[in-house]
């Protein structure tokens, strides 16, 4: 990369940021800013859901994306853009695994025990994070050459390694299986914010779309539809969570209700499948975990 960055200095005037790529990263900028706003909101809750984390978390890794990208386009000069872009790459597959984490624990709030076998998912993103800061492991994901081109904001030319698509196939997956997720809530007799859970999911199919467009076809043209589609996306994820306030805290009522007991207590289903029981049944049975 040092290379590349002596080629990129000899070969450019000090500043070559246009217009377009000024507002662009304006954009990326506000969209930071909302970001972090929605994570720092106080929680009205007394009772602490897990998803409610992995929210925030998955907030917070899609304002560090924006963030970056921010710096990325407002940059004056050009000398650190394949730096500061290849920490793009960092907080991407975060996002990607937090946004699954997240419709997991949404959809599946009585499976939250099995959060601790879905740990090595963060092997991927972890191994990507390692090629993108460590330079000499840089040929492996992405290489960035000294061309830079105004189609029509300023953008550093890429060639993608091999590790590069294992890490979009799998972040794209993760999303995919988080979006299901969502289908699967909404048919939820108890659902109560279908229509949320609605938009969320066609923000998030738009935007991805969008990505993969943009990444793979390098078209540019329709580059403002990105940070709206990205403020839809985490709108709507964010009142999700908040349009079920009645559901939510009732369900949690009962089941914070249930682990009082101090005998064992099984729910099961039409099937005689066991799909709840609670901490004293746990601790008398506790591989039941095996049968949620």
């Amino acid at each position: 990369m040092d290379e590349i960055i002596n080629q990129i200095t000899s070969s450019t005037s000090p500043s070559t940021l246009n217009y377009i790529t000024f507002l662009f990263g304006i954009t990326q900028l506000l969209e930071t800013l909302y970001s972090f706003f929605l994570v720092g909101i106080k929680r009205q809750r007394s009772i602490y859901l897990p998803f409610q984390g992995y929210q925030r978390a998955f907030l917070f890794f899609f304002g560090l994306w924006s963030m970056i990208l921010a710096l990325y386009y407002l940059y004056p000069g050009t000398v650190l853009l394949p730096r500061i872009y290849s920490l793009v790459y960092v907080a991407v597959p975060f996002t990607g695994l937090t946004f699954f984490y997240f419709c997991f624990t949404y959809t599946f709030p009585h499976k939250i025990h099995l959060m601790k076998y879905l740990l090595w998912l963060m092997v991927i993103p972890l191994i990507t994070a390692l090629f993108t800061i460590v330079p000499n492991y840089n040929k492996y994901f992405v290489v960035f050459t000294a061309n830079i081109s105004y189609i029509p904001y300023r953008h550093i030319e890429e060639i993608y390694q091999p590790w590069f698509y294992v890490h979009s196939a799998y972040s794209y997956l993760l999303v995919l299986i988080g979006v299901i997720f969502l289908v699967i809530k909404i048919k939820y007799p108890s659902t109560q914010n279908r229509k949320f859970c609605v938009y969320a999911i066609i923000a998030t199919a738009l935007f991805i779309l969008q990505n993969v467009y943009k990444t793979f076809f390098k078209q540019n043209s329709d580059i403002w539809f990105i940070p709206i589609l990205a403020t839809a996306v985490i709108t709507f994820f964010f009142l999700i969570v908040y349009a079920d306030e009645g559901e939510i805290i009732v369900n949690k009522g009962q089941e914070k209700l249930l682990k009082a007991m101090l005998f064992p207590i099984f729910f099961l289903n039409k099937d005689e499948n066991i799909v709840y029981a609670n901490e004293e049944a746990f601790r008398i049975c506790p591989n039941i975990y095996k049968d949620l």
